[in-house]
C-alpha cells in the first residue's frame, strides 16, 4: 500500500516537473521571438530617423532631446550623445547611426 501511494506521488511530481520544464522551455522561446521582432522594429525606427535628421546637426537634435526629455540624464561627447541606453552617433556634426 505504502509503495502505491508513493509511486502515485512520484508520478505526479515528475509530471509536475515535466510540465514545468515544457511551460518554461515554450515561454522562453515566445519571449525570444518577441524580443527579436522588437529589435527589428527598433532597427526600423532608428534607420528612418537617421534618414529623416539628415538636414539637423548634433546640436539641434541634443536640443530636440533635451526638450522631449526634461529630467534625463544627457551625455554629451565628441560624436555622441548618449540618453539612457540610447547613443546617437554623429559623424561631421550628422546623425549617422543610433545604437540601443
Amino acid at each position: 500500500m505504502k509503495c502505491k501511494v508513493l509511486l502515485t506521488l512520484l508520478v505526479g511530481v515528475v509530471s509536475i516537473l515535466l510540465y514545468t520544464i515544457i511551460d518554461s522551455g515554450t515561454s522562453y522561446s515566445y519571449m525570444q521571438v518577441s524580443l527579436d521582432n522588437r529589435s527589428k522594429s527598433i532597427d526600423i525606427l532608428s534607420k528612418l530617423v537617421i534618414e529623416g535628421s539628415r538636414n539637423y546637426r548634433q546640436k539641434d537634435i541634443l536640443v530636440t532631446l533635451r526638450r522631449m526629455n526634461r529630467d534625463a540624464f544627457i551625455v554629451i561627447e565628441k560624436d555622441l550623445i548618449k540618453i539612457d541606453e540610447l547613443e546617437f552617433i554623429f559623424l561631421n556634426g550628422k546623425l549617422k547611426n543610433i545604437k540601443y
